[in-house]
């Protein structure tokens, strides 16, 4: 994928739209662009290409770069994991507060100039944003699944300017803002880039396992935690609905295929029928 953005928004010099804000700013409009058709088509058969091959998935054999993305969003092929996906698709009787949540905000967040160290959370949708112990910041990531059966996250963070400008030439990352840092035994102004990336996790799972199991966000920052959810159970809520009371998780055909078009709820009574067990 080329590049899609100016480069002058990485311009530190002569720059009028610069600050000097340490909680950062837009420094862009959120991108609209999508890739063309046949970029998805390609798309589709290598994932189909390695789950022929055993199901087995490498992070550097398809990549999602955000005009990808976008065009699959834009016909209606991924949906964002709601809030409260394992609230929604848990079997059991898990308390509403101690199930995970899952963020929901995937745009720029400006956070204030001096924040104090820790977790801040903003708004009750799941999102916040986390100050390290050397200042850096760090946002929850955002998950979105496939009709396909595939899991996606969207990460923010900010980087060096050197790595702004590599996914900038390689169309590798949408640049959404910029923040300053002091340097102080430099005595100068740094700049930081807020960049937004897409990464595919996993394709439709293993033949040998016998589902794949989603690992949930929550939204206190650390990162990919055991909520150990079905991603069948996944993508059902996150394209049709919370699980009815007493359904469980069908798969009509192989149990590691969660495509959509092979998933459905079915009365937990009703599991072990013949025609169910073992849908041909």
């Amino acid at each position: 994928m080329p590049q899609y953005q100016p480069e002058y928004l990485l311009k530190t010099k002569g720059n009028v739209r610069l600050t000097k804000r340490r909680g950062g700013v837009r420094i862009a409009e959120t991108p609209t662009n999508v890739a063309k058709p046949e970029e998805l088509d390609e798309f589709n058969l290598k994932i189909s290409s390695v789950v022929k091959q055993g199901g087995s998935f490498k992070n550097d054999e398809v990549k999602m770069d955000p005009p990808l993305f976008r065009l699959m969003k834009q016909k209606g092929l991924v949906r964002k994991v709601p809030f409260e996906a394992e609230h929604w698709a848990q079997w059991g009787d898990k308390p509403r507060d101690e199930c995970k949540r899952f963020a929901q905000n995937d745009d720029f967040v400006s956070i204030p100039d001096n924040p104090s160290k820790g977790y801040h959370e903003i708004g009750d949708q799941g999102d916040g944003y986390k100050i390290m112990p050397d200042g850096n910041v760090r946002f929850p990531c955002v998950y979105y699944v496939t009709n396909g059966g595939c899991a996606i996250s969207c990460q923010r963070e900010y980087v060096l300017p050197k790595n702004a400008k590599q996914h900038l030439l390689a169309g590798t990352a949408d640049i959404l803002g910029r923040r300053a840092l002091t340097n102080r035994s430099r005595k100068s102004t740094e700049y930081r880039y807020s960049i937004r990336t897409y990464k595919l996790l996993s394709c439709k799972p293993c033949k040998t396992k016998k589902r794949r199991k989603f690992q949930g966000s929550d939204c206190q920052m650390d990162g990919i935690s055991g909520a150990g959810l079905d991603l069948g159970a996944v993508v059902l809520v996150s394209f049709i609905g919370p699980r009815p009371d007493g359904h469980v998780v069908q798969h009509d055909g192989e149990t590691w295929n969660c495509a959509l078009e092979f998933l459905r709820w079915i009365p937990y009574a009703d599991n072990y029928l013949k025609e169910n067990v073992d849908p041909k």
